[in-house]
């Protein structure tokens, strides 16, 4: 019997020195891949990861303004972010200053995919149909007011006029256009 226990014991040993060489192992190759999946990543990729999980974000622009929401999708140029009372908030990528998930602590950035084809101006063109009432930031400055025409590099929005209930026409060049707020 000691020969077996011995032999039981050395077994035993042996098993658990396996499962710590496997444990190890596994935690090497996911350091590993993880640490691929941060080198290959890229600033749209990731945008859609959080958007797929929808994600809690803080979107801060250029200009120092800040979007809290849900990320709610991405495009070729533009992230949209959903607020909690359900205001919808397109954002220009060339005036995201950072981006900040609520939820990731420390994690690095990953997704290395590409965005959805329709540009910030292509999306606000399929809206233009319900007239919807934006508020347009462009160069700094914000317009408000309902979006009735988008053209190839140009929104067109009518305004409010000074107090005597007039409406004006407001043209806005698509490039200068950093956020649109609907709704």
């Amino acid at each position: 019997m000691e020969g077996i226990d011995r032999l039981l014991a050395e077994l035993t040993a042996w098993s658990a020195e396996q499962r710590a060489d496997d444990a190890a192992r596994s935690r090497t190759v996911e350091r590993s891949l993880r640490q691929q999946a941060a080198e290959e990543a890229t600033f749209v990729g990731t945008l859609l990861d959080l958007a797929e999980a929808g994600a809690a974000v803080a979107v801060q622009v250029t200009g120092g303004r800040q979007y809290r929401g849900h990320a709610a999708g991405v495009g070729r140029d533009f992230v949209a972010v959903r607020s909690d009372a359900g205001h919808l908030t397109l954002i220009a990528f060339a005036h995201i200053a950072a981006v900040r998930p609520s939820d990731r602590s420390g994690a690095p950035a990953t997704g290395a995919r590409s965005p959805g084809s329709r540009s910030l101006v292509q999306l606000l063109d399929r809206c233009v149909a319900d007239r919807p009432r934006v508020h347009v930031v462009a160069a700094g400055e914000t317009i408000v007011g309902e979006l009735i025409a988008v053209g190839d590099d140009v929104l067109s929005l009518r305004t409010e006029g000074g107090g005597h209930g007039e409406r004006h026409v407001a043209y806005v060049p698509a490039g200068s256009v950093s956020e649109v707020s609907l709704g």
